[in-house]
């Protein structure tokens, strides 16, 4: 049961990673190349947080139903 819960911990977390990394490295791929004098807008790093947040709250609720349904 541990195992399992750190398990799908470990996979968020590498989720969470891989999307930051990606962020990090492509700034430009959420929202179209900003103008010199004009900055990227913040409302697509924010909604691609809400995404990922979502997506890892059905995962996570899809796992302890899993666990409810196995005892």
């Amino acid at each position: 049961m541990v195992g399992k819960f750190f398990g799908s911990l470990a996979c968020v977390a590498l989720i969470l990673f891989a999307a930051a990394a990606h962020a990090y490295h492509h700034p430009g791929d959420a929202a179209p190349p900003p103008s010199p004098s004009k900055q990227v807008n913040p409302i697509w790093n924010i909604m691609g947080i809400a995404l990922l947040s979502v997506f890892t709250y059905i995962i996570w609720k899809a796992f302890f139903y899993q666990k409810k349904l196995s005892k």
